[in-house]
């Protein structure tokens, strides 16, 4: 567990202006997944509906590696007691899909609004910065994506990213 613990924070802060890598968006998200395991692993069931097929897109592995690591953070935290985090991937003309939907407090419709602003949080202060969505945000458009998000108070967020997939050659 150590050598994936080492393993996963080495490629979440690998670094680099390379837009050009293969990024294996499974990799990525169970990479991230291990770093949040002593978080996630008591309280909260871990679905994940991942395609058949690998999902690859080209980009900045360490760059997507931050904006899942935000996103399950933020599905964690948005879950008091226990809940459920359901991670979905897809590819569907020539696009894939990564969804993260959690059973936690969501979001209401005047902060839906709001939730990619800089410095915008809903967290108490000291808690966040309200930087993680908007870095996120970035990141995804960066690499030719989109990021849509829907919410109900009291049921629940889910955050779904799509890019570009890589096609072969």
């Amino acid at each position: 567990m150590i050598y994936q613990i080492v393993n996963s924070l080495g490629q979440f802060s690998r670094t680099g202006h390379s837009t050009s890598e293969d990024c294996d968006i499974h990799s990525i998200i169970d990479n991230c997944l291990v770093i949040l395991n002593f978080k996630i692993k008591h309280k909260i069931e871990l679905v994940k509906e991942y395609a058949k097929q690998e999902i690859v897109v080209t980009g900045n592995s360490g760059k997507l590696h931050q904006v899942f690591l935000n996103i399950l953070s933020n599905a964690e935290q948005a879950i008091s007691g226990e809940g459920t985090i359901t991670i979905r991937t897809e590819v569907k003309n020539g696009m894939s899909r990564m969804t993260v939907a959690d059973t936690g407090s969501g979001i209401s419709d005047e902060d839906l609004k709001r939730i990619i602003d800089p410095f915008f949080t809903t967290k108490p202060p000291g808690v966040g910065t309200g930087l993680g969505l908007s870095i996120s945000h970035a990141m995804i458009e960066e690499h030719g994506g989109k990021l849509d998000i829907s919410s109900q108070v009291n049921k629940g967020s889910s955050f779904s990213i799509s890019l570009p997939i890589k096609f072969k050659e």
